[in-house]
């Protein structure tokens, strides 16, 4: 069966390639080397379809775009209870919490069954150790996911935010942040936010209310997307090109 990816038609400016449906090869080296045709079905699939007339411009003169809006802890809530893997002591919470409540069961068989348990309390005090260690364990996270996020900070003005070919800039409660392409991770798109992770536990976060609708919003997650693949394959090239 053919395949129904778009492949690239011409190679004389990257403009020609936003023109034919976002082909997963690009055609200017300015903009990359290329992703697998995967990479293209997961931006499919995430993102959906979009109008080329809809994306903002894929070369290297495309204009900056600033957003403003106002960031509340809720936006805050939203990026720290995203899924995230488990770091530091939150790896063994639950471990840890089982450990005590196995030696909590088991002074309780000695005091209380000196001849020891049977079969069904055995059992029975066995569901009580995981329920408890699953129990302590949601607990002690939920506790810690509020702190962090109360200790987020909320400017009282607004919020600006800046996209450009290869950064980002960030100015709220009178401080001010460059983050560039390179430095930041994949970007996270939900119904409702856009989220970038920076360094030192810093993040970016584009809620929808800053964008004319929902569209607005997944046009500029798809070419955040395709602007941070173009700049992985350009820096490969380079690394290839200057390795001995």
């Amino acid at each position: 069966m053919a395949s129904s990816i778009p492949t690239c038609r011409s190679s004389n400016s990257a403009g020609a390639c936003a023109a034919q449906g976002g082909c997963y090869k690009p055609c200017s080296a300015s903009v990359g080397v290329g992703r697998p045709p995967e990479g293209w079905r997961r931006r499919k699939a995430v993102l959906g379809a979009k109008p080329d007339e809809t994306r903002p411009p894929q070369d290297a003169a495309a204009p900056i775009r600033t957003f403003g809006f106002t960031l509340t802890r809720a936006d805050w809530a939203a990026y720290e209870n995203l899924p995230a893997e488990a770091r530091g002591w939150r790896k063994w919470i639950v471990f840890i919490f089982a450990a005590l409540a196995g030696a909590g069961w088991s002074s309780i068989e000695e005091s209380f069954f000196p001849d020891g348990p049977g079969e069904a309390t055995r059992w029975l005090g066995c569901l009580a150790v995981i329920a408890a260690a699953y129990g302590l364990a949601t607990l002690a996270l939920t506790l810690d996911r509020r702190r962090k996020i109360a200790r987020r900070p909320v400017p009282a003005g607004e919020t600006l935010v800046a996209g450009g070919t290869d950064s980002l800039w960030t100015r709220n409660g009178g401080a001010s942040r460059l983050h560039g392409m390179n430095d930041l991770q994949w970007p996270i798109y939900t119904t409702d936010h856009i989220f970038l992770q920076a360094p030192r536990d810093e993040a970016v976060i584009l809620p929808r209310r800053a964008f004319a609708d929902a569209d607005d919003m997944r046009s500029f997650a798809l070419w955040l997307e395709q602007r941070m693949e173009a700049l992985d394959a350009l820096r490969e090239t380079n690394d290839v090109e200057s390795s001995p």
